[in-house]
């Protein structure tokens, strides 16, 4: 009987698991998506520009190999002999230096579409960070996203990197309105929003899970102009 509970006690942890994870796939799977409908609905006016189409080919293919993966971590977890995604995960690094060069072709579009300038300034030299490029490029990608919802037409979103200590620390920062003191800790809840007319999502509960699952840290804080300045230490990679 002990066996059997225990049995049963395993398979509602994976499935709790696992309803974690299918939220979290869903919601990642929606931003490539919608980066590639933005450039469909471009690519008629950039028909013969061969720059535009050879960077946005690059662009989508990265995007549909992430589905790929995620998708694929989706399968694994479903299998009876794992409970933990983490149980499979292995040492990753990736260059924060990449991922923003690779990530600011797809939004400096979206950023476009809204009248927002994407602003960045990141040290050439940056070390690698204990976490994965995927990882790393959900991250990047909510909170750059975040900040385009907040930042009103005509001003910046503004990304930062530098090495500070054993860390490598990056900034989002927007000049939307700003985020109360109270209610900074609460944006990282899933489904939580500030604005009373929508309904939050999953990508800064996600953001926040990938970093702290990196050994990192992520804050939010008050942004020189006011608005919202994210910012995440991420630890070098040994």
């Amino acid at each position: 009987m002990d066996r059997e509970r225990g049995e049963e006690l395993e398979r509602l942890d994976r499935m709790a698991v696992l309803g974690e994870l299918l939220a979290e796939v869903a919601h990642e799977v929606r931003n490539p998506l919608v980066s590639m409908k933005t450039f469909l609905q471009l690519l008629p006016d950039h028909r013969d520009d061969h720059e535009f189409t050879e960077d946005f080919r690059k662009v989508v293919l990265e995007e549909l190999g992430r589905m790929e993966r995620l998708l694929d971590a989706l399968l694994r977890q479903a299998r009876p002999e794992r409970t933990r995604i983490a149980e499979e995960d292995e040492p990753a690094t990736s260059q924060l230096g990449e991922v923003f060069a690779a990530l600011s072709r797809l939004l400096e579009k979206r950023a476009g579409y809204r009248d927002v300038k994407l602003q960045t300034s990141i040290d050439e030299a940056l070390p690698s960070v204990a976490i994965g490029e995927d990882p790393l490029r959900q991250v990047v990608l909510n909170l750059v996203l975040n900040a385009l919802e907040a930042a009103p037409p005509s001003s910046c979103v503004i990304l930062r990197g530098q090495v500070a200590g054993e860390c490598v620390v990056f900034s989002v920062e927007d000049e939307g309105p700003g985020i109360p003191e109270d209610l900074r800790e609460r944006l990282f809840e899933p489904f939580f929003s500030t604005r009373r007319d929508r309904t939050g999502g999953l990508g800064l509960a996600i953001a926040k899970k990938l970093v702290c699952a990196a050994g990192g840290e992520i804050r939010v804080e008050a942004g020189h102009t006011g608005g919202a300045r994210f910012v995440v230490e991420l630890m070098l990679s040994t």
